[in-house]
């Protein structure tokens, strides 16, 4: 009899362990910006954030949830924003879900400053953008 009993659990758990199910992220992610002259901020309007990670489409990336980012020149860049939820579930463990978003946002208003970037010339300006030879 007791073998039967022990039989019956390792049924039952082998049944619960197969039957999982999984379920995609319910919150989008989402993001909205304002650019100033080659300066964006960006505001994460996603719900529920556990992590976030910015790639503005320059090489740049963080892991702020509003940050902010200056672009050195005008062009067209792609803003992804991918995001992580962890929802704790208490005694069954935890749920983690991924989301994610890109935009296409074009500088166009970049002021380039014009002079020497050569830190050992004796000309050097510091708040050049564009080296002028």
């Amino acid at each position: 009899m007791k073998q039967i009993r022990l039989f019956k659990v390792v049924i039952l758990s082998i049944f619960f362990t197969i039957q999982s199910y999984s379920q995609g992220c319910y919150y989008p992610a989402s993001f909205s910006y304002s650019n100033n002259s080659g300066t964006v901020s960006f505001t994460n309007t996603s719900t529920y954030i556990s992590l976030s990670n910015w790639d503005f489409g320059d090489g740049s990336s963080s892991n702020l949830n509003h940050p902010s980012h200056t672009y050195t020149a005008n062009g067209m860049y792609t803003v992804t924003l991918n995001l992580t939820y962890v929802f704790n579930m208490g005694v069954y463990g935890s749920f983690t879900c991924y989301s994610s978003t890109s935009n296409n946002i074009f500088i166009n208003n970049v002021i380039s400053t014009y002079g020497c970037m050569d830190s050992t010339s004796c000309n050097y300006n510091p708040s050049a953008t564009i080296d002028d030879g």
